[in-house]
């Protein structure tokens, strides 16, 4: 089972990077492929994929996907997901929140680049801050939460992102980060 801890280890590392993730999803997810996909930030799907997580099938439990699912898609629709380990569509995964945009083939290089334009136009503090604050929501009260947020916001106050959106605004053109 070591390879398993590796596994979950690696999922962790790339769940917790500052960098915002873009899960690309261009063909089949099941198993392992939708456990990466879940571990990432966002993510873009063909809309011919298919996602899966069959590992109950196998006698498995499929990771830590059950806590990653149930926080993206809710408890009921992960149960269903993981008991069942039925196959879903890339419409069904869009419906239920799995997946954050469906493309067709043709259009699928063009959004992924569109989607990483946006995330490269926004402030890299202030959206490294942001994600982290959203991943430790569940698990802070609001009094803690408020705490974390007033010091974040103060770190984007601080931040040389901070002096270029002003610098930006004042001269009338995009900021530079």
């Amino acid at each position: 089972m070591y390879h398993r801890t590796r596994w979950e280890r690696a999922l962790a590392r790339l769940e917790a990077l500052d960098a915002i993730t873009v899960a690309a999803i261009n063909g089949f997810a099941i198993g392992g492929g939708l456990q990466l996909a879940l571990a990432c930030d966002l993510r873009l799907a063909v809309d011919s994929i298919i996602v899966s997580l069959p590992a109950v099938k196998d006698a498995l439990i499929p990771g830590i996907a059950p806590y990653r699912l149930s926080h993206l898609v809710g408890r009921a629709k992960a149960k269903e997901l993981i008991l069942l380990g039925n196959q879903i569509t890339a419409a069904e995964a869009l419906a239920v929140g799995l997946v954050n945009w469906v493309v067709p083939s043709e259009r699928f290089d063009a959004k992924l680049e569109e989607i990483m334009e946006q995330i490269l136009n926004g402030a890299p503090t202030a959206a490294r801050l942001s994600k982290h604050l959203i991943d430790r929501s569940d698990e802070l009260g609001l009094e803690s939460f408020i705490a974390a947020y007033l010091k974040a916001q103060r770190e984007c106050v601080d931040s040389p992102d901070m002096k270029e959106a002003k610098a930006a605004y004042r001269e009338k053109r995009a900021p530079r980060f």
